[in-house]
């Protein structure tokens, strides 16, 4: 009888031993499934998050038209997010708040009657917070007024009145949003300024280089009295030059939180002319390191063959790039008369200053000013005809004022 209960007792010690053991594999079952499915909605959400943040920043620069403003952003969601449900509002002045949701179906979570989730993310996009100091080195040499520019180089077409306009532009979109801490400024370059150098056809600071501010109607004047004028070659160093000189002098803004932007409109060929050396010639920064009394062979915008004192000062343009870009200066450059044909290529440094021809050599040299990302050229514009000039500046004024604020 002691045996039969003892052989009773150990079937149900293993009766309750596997309903334990059991028991054990569904709860497992489910902490498993629990961490598997919030795992997933963990990476959906975050990936929902990043489709709604470019989304908002894509569609914002349509503003202040609203209805193309969500068509982009909407039809830009649904590229990253095909399944997703897009929300678009931009009825409030210069913001866009696009939000997103996707339906999650539940692997495990299904056994315990959950199926599917839910997830969603916001986010806004208009003109945010921090402090912006902008400056635009736009080329004003002899080539940005010739034909078919009129004599008053007033007229349709015309490449200097284009590019004025389209800096015109610029500095409304930014000026004219009336939020806090925005300045712009302006300068055009040629081969020289007038001071230093004491020469007629170099740049007069007083009438054309407008220091930062934050007075549209004051930049805006400024720009009105640029004139194109040869005679003094190229030096695009020296419009970065004044750039930095500009940012970082009196005007410029302090504190961890300023953004500064340097915008530069050239078509990349330094081109130099002894008339810009002499007494008060170009700082050594931007001056040839060899024979700068003499010119180059050829001094105009024609395609050849780099020459001498055009690769040293390519040379100290890249030079100048790095220090401003150390300094924490973005920069966008718009390319215009570039010589060669437009190309996908993105920056080749180790080139700048070498023999290669205008072809190659102008271009990948503005690609390199360009802060753009590694592989891509997403702060390099080219433009084909001066007239796509102030849509070009629209844009980068957008990209510059425009950014994730929730």
């Amino acid at each position: 009888m002691t045996q039969i209960l003892r052989r009773l007792g150990s079937h149900r010690q293993r009766g309750q031993i596997i309903i334990m053991v059991a028991l054990s594999v569904m709860v497992m079952f489910a902490v498993t499934g629990l961490a598997v499915d919030v795992g997933r909605l963990y990476v959906a959400r975050a990936e929902l998050s990043r489709a709604v943040d470019s989304a908002a920043l894509s569609g914002v620069l349509e503003l202040p038209d609203q209805d193309a403003a969500c068509d982009k952003a909407n039809g830009y969601f649904l590229e990253n997010e095909p399944e997703g449900q897009p929300d678009c509002d931009a009825t409030e002045e210069n913001k866009l708040t696009v939000t997103g949701s996707k339906t999650i179906d539940m692997f495990f979570l299904g056994v315990v009657g959950i199926d599917e989730q839910t997830v969603s993310a916001k986010a806004v996009a208009g003109f945010g917070n921090l402090k912006i100091d902008a400056y635009m080195a736009i080329d004003a040499t002899g080539s940005m007024g010739a034909d078919p520019c009129n004599a008053p180089q007033n007229n349709d077409g015309c490449p200097i009145k284009e590019a004025k306009a389209a800096a015109q532009d610029f500095a409304d979109i930014l000026l004219g949003s009336g939020a806090a801490g925005i300045q712009v400024g302006i300068g055009p370059f040629r081969g020289c300024y007038n001071p230093p150098r004491r020469e007629n056809n170099c740049v007069p600071p007083g009438s054309m280089v407008a220091d930062l501010t934050n007075n549209d109607g004051l930049i805006n004047g400024k720009i009105s009295s640029i004139q194109a004028q040869g005679g003094t070659g190229t030096n695009i160093c020296l419009g970065l030059l004044k750039g930095e000189e500009i940012m970082f002098g009196p005007n410029g803004q302090e504190g961890s939180d300023v953004r500064r932007y340097l915008i530069l409109l050239s078509d990349g060929d330094n081109t130099y002319n002894n008339d810009a050396y002499g007494n008060g010639e170009p700082p050594t920064a931007c001056r040839p390191t060899s024979t700068p009394q003499n010119s180059d062979q050829h001094v105009d915008s024609a395609c050849r063959a780099a020459q001498t004192r055009e690769r040293q000062l390519d040379t100290k343009t890249k030079a100048l790039r790095d220090e401003m870009k150390a300094l924490g200066v973005e920069i966008f450059v718009v390319g215009f008369g570039v010589c060669g044909n437009a190309n996908a290529y993105s920056c080749d440094l180790g080139t700048i200053g070498s023999a290669a021809h205008d072809n190659t050599a102008d271009r990948n040299l503005l690609k390199c000013l360009a802060s753009s990302s590694a592989g891509t050229n997403d702060h390099y514009y080219e433009v084909e005809t001066a007239e796509d000039l102030p849509a070009v500046f629209q844009t980068i004024a957008q990209q510059i004022a425009h950014r994730l604020i929730e």
